[in-house]
Parts: structure tokens; C-alpha cells; sequence
């Protein structure tokens, strides 16, 4: 039986994210013909957003130009759809893209069929959100917009730090590349897991991941604020010291209360976290880039206690700090 997959593409999305996801089922495709399947396991269109039927043309945020295949009506046959990513570059001009993508949503409401697994990718999860599809349900996002999520969507289930979730009809994947586990995922359930493991073999995919918090950065490196620079700059320069939040205040010239309501009002986060965050950022660094050992990284980052710095840096990346170094090392650093 032929999959039948709808790719949506619309002004401003991610070009990887509706192109990639056509490769990877084509593969598949390929390799289902090497192993003696007569038909195609899947048969991919993009649809685009328009008003009317036929082959329009979408740009995405790279610039370049998709020729879409069809209409978003015809999802009504489709049995996966695939909403892309939205290219933005701030929290501000992801509000402006829902507004514009409003009539996408709509469509995508009505023209949804109970038998279509819905899925979205990254900052494409918001639009699904949207449309109330994912409400009750688990889902995750892309790193950098998690509280915003958790603030838009209440009703959501909001498991960030995963890289996908599987709710059954609809499936959300995290940041950046995770269409690729969303892909190998769809084609694991839909043609066998043996199917997806050939595909990333043959793809040099990583499959299995399943956290994307070793691949996260501090939610203010997104942001553009002169006491939070100022105080970034400051933490780094005496991470090595036990950093009082107080301290950190008199440096910045604002009270301790001020500095955790500011924090709060920008990031979400406390003072502490925030100390935290840079502190775990600059280990990961210490451990991609040079052969220290991992006790003297956590010394070089405040921590005195080997094991007190290992644990803080596992609950942080989802991984040992040995861990890491193996997946993200940038030389031939031992662990």
C-alpha cells in the first residue's frame, strides 16, 4: 500500500524542512525498490496554501522558490502531513508569522481528516498548536521558544526537552534538524523499523536521539538586552568563582530584587539559573575543544566537587559530561 504524504510549504518557511523530508522518503522509496517492492512506499506532494488549485509557487526563507504540486485542500487524502518550520529570527517575528499564517491555520483545521497523522517540526509546532490539535495532548518544541510555548498554549503538554513526541494522530518534533527524526520516525511506523534504520545508515543519520537539551543554548543569547550582556560578560569572567546573585547585582548597579524581576520579565529564568546556564555553556565548551580533564573543567567553571559537577552537568545536557565530550568533541580530546 502507497503512503500517501502531503509536504505543506507556504511564504517563509523552512526551505531543509520541506525539502528534507521528500528526500528521506524517496530514499526509503529507493531502497523499498532494491529489496523487490513493486510500488512506492510513499508517494510525497508539497501543497501549497493558495486559493486556488494547481502548481503556485511558495519562497521560502532562504530565498529560493518551491513550485508546490497542489493546493492545501487535497490533504483531505493525505495519510501523514507535514507542516515545516517558520523561518524567524525573534519571538516578535514569530508573533507577526502566526498572524500572516492565520489563513493556513484555518485551512488546515477544516481540511484535516481523521485518518491523516498530522505532524510539525520546530518553530512549525506553534502553527499546529494553533489549529487546538494538540490540545491535551504531549508535545515538544524547539528550545529557544519553549516558554513562550508553555505561555501560548496552555492546555498543551509541553515536554520540551524531548526531540519527538508520538501522541498517535499527531506528532511534534524539537529544534532545527529534528525533521530528520520526525522523518525516520513516520518511516519506521509506517514501512518497518528496519526501513528506518536503512535510511539513516544510508542518510549518516544519528537516529535514537532522544533529548535535545546537549543542543540547547542559553535562551538570552536569543535576546537583545544591555543589562543581561553586561551581566553575561561579568559571569564569565569569575565563572570559576562561587558567583553570589548579589554580587552579580552590584556589579550591574541594580538592586537584587530588581535584577530577578528584570531576569524574570526578559527570560523567564532566575539569577541563579541564569549564573547556572553560563556555567554548564562554558563546560560544554571546555569539553568540545580541549583535553582537560573533567575535573579540572568543573574547577574552571566554579565547581570544587568532581561529582557534585558531574551530576549538575548530566541533569543539565541530558548527558555525562564523557558523554558529550564523545558525541561533540572537536579533537582528539580523551574523556
Amino acid at each position: 500500500m502507497t503512503i500517501n504524504v502531503a509536504i505543506l510549504a507556504f511564504e517563509g518557511c523552512t526551505g531543509s524542512s520541506v525539502h528534507g523530508p521528500a528526500d528521506l522518503f524517496s530514499i526509503a522509496n529507493t531502497i523499498a525498490q532494491q529489496a523487490g517492492h513493486q510500488t512506492k512506499r510513499f508517494k510525497t506532494s508539497i501543497l501549497s496554501p493558495g486559493a486556488l488549485a494547481g502548481p503556485q509557487q511558495v519562497t521560502t526563507t532562504n530565498g529560493h522558490v518551491i513550485l508546490a504540486d497542489g493546493n492545501i485542500s487535497e490533504t483531505t487524502n493525505a495519510d501523514i502531513i507535514i507542516v515545516p518550520g517558520i523561518g524567524v529570527n525573534s519571538i516578535n517575528d514569530l508573533e507577526r508569522r502566526l498572524e500572516d499564517l492565520q489563513p493556513v491555520i484555518d485551512q488546515l483545521k477544516n481540511t484535516t481528516n481523521n485518518k491523516s497523522v498530522i505532524t510539525a517540526s520546530c518553530t512549525g509546532t506553534f502553527l499546529l498548536a494553533k489549529t487546538g490539535l494538540l490540545d491535551g495532548k504531549r508535545a515538544t518544541t524547539t528550545w529557544w521558544l519553549e516558554e513562550l510555548f508553555r505561555a501560548k498554549f496552555g492546555k498543551v503538554n509541553l515536554t520540551a526537552d524531548q526531540i519527538l513526541v508520538d501522541e498517535g494522530q499527531v506528532i511534534t518534533s524539537a529544534a532545527g534538524t529534528s525533521y530528520l527524526d520526525l522523518c525516520l520516525h513516520l518511516i519506521g511506523r509506517f514501512a518497518g523499523a528496519n526501513m528506518a534504520r536503512l535510511c539513516a545508515k544510508y542518510l549518516v543519520i544519528d537516529g535514537g536521539r532522544m533529548s535535545q537539551r546537549a543542543y540547547a543554548a542559553p535562551t538570552h543569547f536569543m535576546r537583545r538586552d544591555k543589562l543581561i550582556e553586561r551581566a553575561d560578560g561579568w559571569v564569565r569572567a569569575h565563572i570559576s568563582e562561587k558567583i553570589r546573585v548579589d554580587a552579580l547585582a552590584d556589579h550591574l548597579g541594580v538592586g537584587s530584587r530588581t535584577l530577578i524581576r528584570r531576569m524574570h520579565q526578559h527570560l523567564g529564568i532566575t539569577p541563579q539559573v541564569f549564573i547556572k546556564q553560563i556555567m554548564m555553556e562554558q563546560a560544554k565548551t571546555l569539553l568540545e575543544t580541549t583535553p582537560d580533564t573533567i575535573p579540572s573543567i568543573g574547577c574552571k567553571v566554579g565547581y570544587s566537587d568532581e561529582n557534585a559537577f558531574r551530576r549538575s552537568f548530566t541533569a543539565y545536557a541530558g548527558l555525562t559530561p564523557a558523554q558529550y565530550r564523545r558525541r561533540f568533541k572537536t579533537g582528539a580530546h580523551a574523556t
